[in-house]
């Protein structure tokens, strides 16, 4: 079972049926009411744990969880987004005017700050607002590829919460061979994986947890989308750890040749998180800056009339590859992005581990 979520359902690409179509009022109305009593009468609420939430973006899957009764949503297993992080609107409290600006803070917002400041909020500082979610599995399809993607893996790694296994999926591997900036003050130096991964993991878990890191690749290049989630079509993949200090000191400044040539570049990238069962999942800690105690903090500082500017802000400003975004799920349409999720019901159930496909 699959559930899609988009902000604008109204703008997919399908067409409309005719008036002979349609049908009647009263069956619109009686049948969805009884199936819906029948399915809940047999299973109850057990079909939330067995649901795969599909979401068109991050502050999509915010906002539709953030609305779940805490029962409901401690219930919910299984959610796939589309990128690993939202552009938000940071309202801007005058410090001349007040003494101490975080304690009027929560009295600002968008709508009544003279400045508002772009600023990225990652789905690992996403998912500390909603620390009754305890995911079986969250599934990332990032648009992002070399240092972005691989930093978003190691936020998740290193501080990620809420969910037990993490499938972050790329299109291509240059996460794992892009040449390191030595002038960019936050840049993060490329490491050989997943050995330094499981590393952290380990420190943070604790040796006996069994939790681990496991990366896998396609065997062809330039394959179609979601193919490295068939486990026939893939083999992992582990790079060398350097065996003397002066290899370590200099690992990642320079391009990986090997990894970044059209052949191997081009292979799409699977990376599995696990966490060990016995590891409790929960938000550990919160930032005090971020926004507050919920998601509705976030809601109430960004109204929908920003969206447009923060999709903007996500193409323009953070790089998105829009020709990659489109095979996994959406197509261009007259009135913006339209999201579908069309990935083949073989690679659902490998996303899944469930006898049935959609």
């Amino acid at each position: 079972m699959s559930i899609s979520f988009q902000p604008h359902p109204a703008t997919l690409g399908h067409d409309h049926p005719t008036l002979s179509q349609r049908p009647s009022h009263a069956a619109t109305l009686v049948f969805p009411a009884l199936i819906k009593q029948l399915v809940y009468s047999e299973i109850g609420s057990l079909w939330v744990r067995l649901a795969l939430f599909n979401f068109e973006r991050i502050d999509v899957m915010m906002e539709t969880l953030a609305k779940l009764p805490e029962a409901t949503l401690s219930q919910v297993r299984y959610a796939r987004t589309l990128g690993n992080s939202a552009i938000l609107h940071t309202p801007v409290v005058d410090q001349d005017d007040h003494d101490n600006p975080l304690d009027e803070f929560d009295n600002v917002s968008i709508s009544n700050s003279e400045m508002v400041l772009p600023w990225e909020c990652s789905i690992t500082l996403a998912m500390k607002l909603l620390p009754t979610l305890r995911l079986r599995r969250l599934t990332i399809l990032t648009p992002y590829t070399g240092e972005l993607a691989y930093k978003g893996v190691e936020d998740l790694v290193q501080e990620g919460s809420g969910w037990r296994e993490l499938y972050f999926v790329t299109r291509d591997s240059t996460m794992f061979g892009y040449e390191g900036e030595e002038d960019y003050e936050n840049a993060c130096v490329r490491l050989p994986q997943p050995a330094v991964w499981n590393s952290i993991l380990r420190s943070r878990d604790g040796i006996c947890s069994e939790g681990s890191v496991t990366i896998y690749r396609t065997m062809k290049p330039n394959v179609p989308p979601g193919t490295v989630m068939k486990r026939k079509l893939r083999e992992r993949f582990e790079q060398e750890v350097p065996s003397d200090d002066d290899s370590w000191d200099e690992y990642g400044e320079n391009e990986d040749y090997w990894i970044m040539s059209e052949a191997e570049r081009t292979k799409e990238v699977l990376v599995i998180v696990k966490r060990g069962p016995h590891v409790n999942i929960g938000v550990q800690s919160k930032p005090e800056w971020l926004f507050g105690q919920t998601w509705a903090h976030v809601q109430q500082r960004n109204p929908d009339p920003l969206r447009t500017h923060a999709e903007h802000t996500c193409l323009e400003e953070l790089d998105w590859d829009e020709d990659w975004i489109c095979p996994y799920g959406c197509t261009r349409g007259e009135n913006g992005w339209d999201y579908c999720w069309h990935l083949l019901s073989d690679v659902e159930a490998q996303i899944l581990e469930l006898p049935w496909t959609e």
